[in-house]
């Protein structure tokens, strides 16, 4: 696991335990759907899905929450760690933790990307602002990783269950991360991200209250 640069130091990781992950990425309308069972709650301090932002695109009207036709199948964005959490527990799974997400998109193989060792590519994902904007998930099929799982580069990057803090660089089994801290993790990288940035070890610190239009999730289950 990781890469030997800044806070990526590779170290041999266990995983004692199989995982199911998300093909995809969550979409505006499976969000939605949560919200309808739901609600947009505030927690700490700020509700789960910003609808204040025009780039959610997902609104509240007399049928309830919806998302914009056309962004439907888009992944969902704007939301925080905390709406990205309870959504995943209301399905009955859970965010994935770093090694499982990083497991997930580059397997036991050390892939630099999902799809291999190959540089970032447009016929691959979805970064680099070449676009603008998300995709509808599962566009880019020659971009899948070796478990099948798309847009794990690039689309959206994703929030991860656990704090943000450099690694100590030692074997570990099941590693969850550190027990506290003011950041969680971000995986995978965004449309609007660098090549650099959407390598299968990139990782980033965001405060969980936070929430842009580059930034969504996946979830994981136990079998």
């Amino acid at each position: 696991m990781g890469n030997d640069n800044s806070s990526e130091s590779a170290h041999p990781v266990t995983l004692s335990t199989g995982f199911w992950i998300d093909i995809y990425e969550v979409t505006k309308q499976q969000f939605a759907i949560f919200l309808n069972s739901s609600g947009n709650q505030i927690e700490n301090g700020v509700s789960w899905l910003d609808i204040g932002s025009l780039e959610t695109y997902i609104i509240y009207s007399i049928h309830g929450w919806e998302a914009t036709e056309y962004y439907a199948n888009h992944p969902v964005t704007n939301v925080t760690w905390d709406g990205a959490k309870r959504y995943c527990e209301w399905r009955g799974g859970f965010l994935p933790t770093e090694a499982q997400w990083e497991y997930a998109a580059r397997g036991n193989t050390g892939r630099l990307y999902p799809w291999g060792d190959d540089a970032p590519d447009p016929r691959f994902l979805n970064y680099g602002k070449l676009v603008g904007d998300t995709r509808e998930v599962g566009y880019y099929a020659s971009g899948i990783s070796l478990f099948g799982l798309y847009d794990m580069a690039g689309n959206v990057s994703e929030w991860i269950r656990d704090y943000f803090s450099p690694y100590k660089g030692v074997a570990e089994i099941d590693p969850t991360g550190p027990k506290n801290g003011s950041n969680n993790v971000i995986r995978g990288g965004s449309w609007a991200s660098t090549g650099l940035e959407v390598r299968a070890t990139y990782r980033e610190g965001i405060r969980p209250d936070f929430s842009r239009n580059t930034l969504g999730f996946r979830c994981a289950l136990l079998p």
